[in-house]
């Protein structure tokens, strides 16, 4: 979440319910577990709807979620409401616009934009982080979630832009003498439709589209990928996400790379 799109409410809902039935924050804080042990405060970069921000309220002392959408901070809201959870501080703002407190994890999970500039990420992390620094980045570089790969050249005529996988973040902070433990997580975030109309319009939001020029080509499309899950459809979106971590003790003072870094890692 965080530095992307804008999300409207209904787009936020879309995730949230997905996120209610994805494995992924079970799976996330399994990787998270040793760098929990005697903490009381994360802040969770790019909170969302609080796919990782409301189970670490149910481990920690307090949790401080920070994300740009009002509207995904109103869903963590309802969903924080709905579990009873008073110890989440929702905090609206970009990474690095908004002052924030330290705490004892800090936690960027799947932010698009932060991780360009990794000595200066990590510059303003170790002001924050009083015990450890935990990333969460996509494996790979295509864009599997929601088949964007398939549409592209399917609607547009063209490749979706690639994203970076997280082995590049790993070697810049190798570069700067930061030796992170990394950990794989397969999972799932499914997405339910209660029809293929509303499918459609997910997909539609998503790709910024207007009308209904591709409306026909997109039902068909679905139609050979969507599954039936109760009464309505389901998206099966396997993904695959890395979870980069380090302690920051020893890290406060950082060295420079000693030599220019090659241009497919900068």
């Amino acid at each position: 979440m965080g530095t992307g799109e804008p999300w409207s409410e209904r787009k936020a809902r879309w995730y949230s319910e997905a996120q209610r039935l994805s494995d992924y924050p079970e799976k996330a804080m399994g990787a998270l577990a040793p760098l929990l042990n005697g903490c009381r405060s994360v802040l969770d970069v790019g909170a969302g709807s609080g796919a990782l921000s409301i189970p670490l309220a149910k481990v920690v002392e307090q949790v401080t979620a920070l994300d740009p959408s009002p509207a995904m901070l109103k869903e963590l809201k309802r969903l924080m409401e709905e579990e009873g959870l008073s110890n989440i501080t929702c905090l609206e703002g970009r990474w690095g616009e908004v002052a924030v407190e330290p705490h004892d994890l800090l936690l960027v999970a799947n932010v698009p934009g932060i991780l360009s500039d990794v000595p200066g990420f990590v510059g303003q992390a170790l002001r924050v982080a009083n015990q450890a620094i935990a990333i969460i980045q996509h494996v790979g570089t295509g864009r599997d979630k929601f088949y964007f790969d398939e549409l592209s050249p399917l609607l547009f005529g063209r490749p979706y832009p690639p994203r970076e996988d997280y082995l590049i973040t790993y070697i810049r902070l190798h570069r700067l003498g930061i030796h992170a433990d990394v950990r794989i997580l397969d999972y799932h975030f499914d997405q339910p439709f209660a029809d293929l109309d509303e499918a459609v319009e997910f997909w539609k939001e998503h790709l910024h589209l207007e009308g209904n020029e591709h409306d026909e080509t997109l039902r068909e499309f679905l139609r050979m990928k969507l599954l039936p899950f109760g009464t309505g459809l389901l998206a099966p979106i396997p993904k695959r996400s890395a979870v980069i971590s380090w302690p920051v003790r020893g890290e406060r003072s950082l060295r420079q790379p000693a030599s220019p870094t090659p241009s497919f890692f900068s």
